[in-house]
């Protein structure tokens, strides 16, 4: 890394791609992020869930797949199809039809943003779903259509801006050399909207 070849102080926003203290680092917690909101699904009676994950050769997705593959080995009556696709849209509908090919039972989705979140609303709208009645979805963060798709979204929310400024200060604590922590995770918590329905 060139920046520590030069010796300049920087912070990364993000999962860690390797241990030092060469450097400090803020993420979210992202395998309790993913393992909590399954739990969410599953206290709701969801035993039949969808998993949209990021592309699998992001650090991001590898954690988020361990977490899931924890949670399925404490949980052995929930069955969770996985897919994966770019955070872009127009891409979802082919994932979406892989997961019900899998399991044709599948009609709750646990996706990595709120990007995939709106192709799954648009995918069964365009076949007479209801989103939050027929069709589950709880993403993970959200920020472009997490305050307007309707019903509103139910998102595993990720405080940016306390991340934003946590970044800020540890890279002026690095510059003035005397930095407190090294590593900061923040929790996320579920903010309901009216995407999930309650199976109980």
């Amino acid at each position: 890394v060139q920046l520590e070849k030069y010796k300049i102080p920087y912070v990364i926003i993000g999962a860690l791609y390797r241990e030092t203290k060469e450097y400090s680092s803020v993420d979210i917690n992202n395998r309790k992020l993913v393992y909590d909101s399954l739990d969410y699904l599953y206290q709701k009676g969801f035993r039949n869930v969808g998993f949209i994950n990021s592309l699998p050769q992001l650090t991001i997705s590898m954690e988020r797949e361990k977490s899931v593959r924890m949670f399925e080995k404490t949980h052995t009556d929930m069955h969770i199809a996985k897919g994966a696709c770019a955070d872009r849209e127009g891409v979802v509908a082919e994932v979406i039809e892989s997961l019900l090919r899998e399991n044709k039972e599948v009609s709750t989705f646990l996706v990595a943003s709120d990007i995939i979140a709106k192709g799954i609303y648009d995918y069964f709208s365009n076949q007479g779903k209801v989103i939050g009645k027929d069709i589950s979805v709880l993403a993970l963060g959200g920020i472009k259509y997490a305050q307007t798709l309707i019903p509103k979204l139910t998102c595993a929310v990720q405080d940016y801006v306390a991340i934003g400024k946590a970044a800020v200060q540890m890279l002026k604590q690095r510059i003035d050399g005397v930095c407190e922590e090294e590593h900061k995770f923040f929790e996320s918590y579920i903010e309901e909207g009216e995407s999930v329905a309650d199976q109980k």
